[in-house]
């Protein structure tokens, strides 16, 4: 059998701002229609390993994105034609524009307005998204988390990227819209998609990745250089996230005994 194709490889990238190595010697792969979870505190790179690859952190190493090889010497680039979408934690949508407005930026690629009003009309007749329909002409300022959050998945959706970058997009949802993530993400899974998730919630995390990493404190310093590595990234075993994903299937109520036992397995590599 053919190996599959990668969507994404990074090799030895180190990432951090100043003298500060936030993130040292991070190497993964992530292929076509397959979730990668990644999970660390507060602060320890999380977010700015899915900045690298939109050039806004400074990194060193090598990065293989669908044939293109992005080496990163200093601040680290991206070229405009990769396809890749990414959403922030928090406030997902552009202030102080529509609804509508924020859909019509996902769609630049269609030459003309009818063009890109035809296609709002389709997304909007999908279950998921059809509140949309209600809220088009409302300024995003005014939209709850939750709603925020839909109009942020249906900017993805349009964008239809080959790889997906999520910042924590469970954070501060309620059960309903954090059980949306997970049936999105399952959803870009299913249509061949190479998804990147950064997530603090165990439940979403689990269900959705099929590889997760955990980052893990090193926090060493280099006298000749004055360099000062904190974190990298180390591969949780298939034994333990099959072990963990059972214990929030069937829709099981997760003791905090349980999640305490989950964090234990996560911080012993």
């Amino acid at each position: 059998m053919d190996n599959p194709v990668l969507t994404a490889e990074i090799h030895h990238l180190t990432i951090g701002y100043g003298n500060v190595i936030l993130l040292d010697d991070v190497s993964f792969l992530i292929r076509p229609g397959e979730v990668v979870g990644i999970w660390g505190k507060n602060g320890s790179g999380k977010s700015t390993l899915l900045k690298a690859f939109l050039g806004e952190a400074i990194s060193k190493g090598e990065v293989n994105i669908i044939g293109g090889r992005k080496h990163f010497d200093s601040l680290c680039f991206i070229s405009p034609t990769l396809s890749i979408s990414f959403l922030p934690q928090g406030r997902r949508t552009i202030a102080q524009l529509t609804v509508r407005e924020n859909l019509h930026l996902a769609l630049w690629k269609y030459s003309g307005r009818s063009l890109r009003e035809a296609a709002i009309s389709r997304l909007c007749d999908r279950p998921v998204f059809a509140e949309l329909k209600d809220w088009l002409d409302i300024d995003v300022s005014y939209l709850s988390g939750g709603q925020d959050l839909l109009v942020g998945l249906a900017v993805i959706e349009l964008l239809d990227a080959n790889i997906v970058l999520l910042d924590e997009p469970s954070d501060g949802l309620d059960l309903v819209n954090r059980d949306l993530i997970i049936e999105f993400v399952g959803n870009l899974r299913e249509k061949g998609k190479a998804v990147i998730l950064v997530e603090q919630v165990l439940k979403v995390l689990f269900l959705v990745s099929d590889r997760v990493y955990v980052i893990k404190p090193l926090n060493h310093s280099d006298i000749k250089t004055e360099m000062i590595s904190t974190n990298t990234l180390v591969e949780l075993s298939g034994d333990d996230i099959y072990s963990i994903k059972n214990s929030f299937s069937n829709n099981k109520v997760i003791s905090s005994d349980d999640k305490l036992n989950i964090l234990e397995v996560m911080t012993r590599y």
